[in-house]
């Protein structure tokens, strides 16, 4: 049997940028600490939340080494996001991975076999798995949709073959992050993941995509993309943001 030192030791900082998610922060996070086979660490980036959000990190902090709380005034989430990159490659290794979670969704139960983890081995810039839409419970999820499994390299062909999925279900080499300098624009308030991940599929030289469920994503209705107004104005940024 593989054991996870046999061929990976690193760790996968997720992070999760927090603002005012007091009823779904608990299951995003026991849906990384349950995971078998694999080193987490949790980034918690408190955006300025006004309930109960700022203490339920601080007593997840305090009681589990692995959970790592931050605060800021509210920024949106892109900047939240690039709070909790800096503070995840000040203390991790260039053969670490980060992955983004958001705070109303989860990692699929028991991900992390003996296959992943010899994909995690192979020290590549970015590794992309599939996710799936769910219900506001995560007690049914939509089909998952197949990608084109295999080893791409980045450039131009390549920036829209993890279309079809999540950004989130993409683990980001945090040496790649590091040397590219990859970050979220704040100046948009939406599609931001999609240029972050676009970024990085353009640059990267080493793409693996495997056709394995890890990220669940909740349909709650109050999240921004549910609540979001559509313009003019709204597509100005996005388009300005792909052109760049």
């Amino acid at each position: 049997m593989i054991g996870k030192h046999d061929f990976w030791s690193g760790t996968i900082y997720v992070i999760i940028a927090a603002y005012n998610c007091q009823n779904y922060l608990e299951d995003a996070v026991d849906s990384v600490l349950r995971q078998n086979n694999i080193t987490t660490h949790i980034v918690i980036v408190d955006d300025g939340s006004t309930d109960k959000t700022p203490l339920m990190i601080d007593n997840m902090a305090y009681n589990n080494e692995k959970v790592h709380a931050l605060h800021k005034l509210n920024g949106g989430v892109s900047s939240a996001r690039n709070m909790g990159i800096e503070y995840a490659l000040s203390i991790s290794k260039d053969n670490d991975y980060i992955a983004f979670l958001d705070a109303d969704d989860a990692w699929n139960f028991n991900f992390f076999d003996d296959e992943i983890i010899h994909i995690l081995s192979r020290k590549t810039d970015l590794i992309g798995f599939q996710s799936a839409l769910c219900n506001d419970k995560l007690t049914m999820r939509a089909p998952t949709i197949d990608m084109k499994e295999g080893v791409f390299e980045g450039g131009n062909k390549s920036i829209w073959i993890y279309d079809t999925q999540h950004f989130g279900a993409m683990l980001y080499s945090c040496g790649f992050l590091k040397k590219y300098h990859i970050h979220f624009r704040e100046e948009l308030h939406y599609s931001e993941d999609k240029i972050f991940l676009m970024q990085g599929l353009y640059l990267a030289k080493q793409i693996i995509l495997k056709n394995r469920l890890l990220y669940l994503y909740r349909q709650n209705e109050t999240s921004a993309i549910h609540t979001r107004k559509y313009g003019i104005p709204y597509y100005v940024p996005i388009i300005d943001g792909y052109l760049n």
